[in-house]
């Protein structure tokens, strides 16, 4: 009984991954017949749940990376930096990748101590406060090769007055317009 099960669901999937092809005759009367080429640069986010490729809704994609954890170092000490990195940006024609982030204020019990987050550009070592819900990076469409890097750094703004792990939650955010 198993062996059989086995060669029916087999059978099936032979079946189930044949793709029919449907083609123009051509002939002495219609010579000539046409086809359409389509190929998606992104993800499909919607094939319409039709077999038609050419109706299927295809959006950007782009990759990035974010680091896991960043120190908070006192304003007179050397930053700790960390890079935030997008590659692979493949948008739709006319469209802007921005990346945000936000925080508020490290904790350690009912404790909250003030820190605020600067960037600077590839190279420089100028740095610029970031507000929180503010961008921080910009793609624009047309250069999927292109990677882009900004470096992370996060001073304190406040003096603790108690010893213990203060931590934040930093929410980085991709909008595509």
């Amino acid at each position: 009984m198993k062996k059989i099960l086995s060669l029916i669901l087999a059978v099936i999937c032979i079946f189930s991954v044949t793709v029919p092809a449907f083609a123009a005759n051509i002939d002495q009367t219609h010579t000539s017949g046409t086809m359409i080429a389509d190929y998606k640069a992104g993800y499909t986010s919607d094939d319409k749940g039709t077999e038609d490729p050419t109706d299927d809704e295809v959006e950007g994609s782009y990759d990035i990376s974010i680091p896991e954890y960043i120190v908070v170092t006192p304003q007179n000490q050397a930053r700790a930096l960390q890079t935030v990195e997008i590659t692979n940006a493949m948008l739709k024609y006319d469209t802007i990748l921005f990346i945000s982030l936000t925080y508020s204020s490290l904790a350690c019990g009912r404790q909250t101590l003030g820190y605020k987050f600067q960037r600077a550009d590839d190279g420089s070592t100028y740095f610029l406060d970031v507000l929180s819900g503010s961008n921080i990076i910009e793609v624009r469409a047309g250069a999927p090769n292109a990677v882009r890097h900004m470096n992370l750094s996060a001073v304190l703004t406040d003096t603790p007055l108690f010893a213990g792990n203060y931590k934040d939650t930093v929410t980085f955010n991709a909008t595509v317009r």
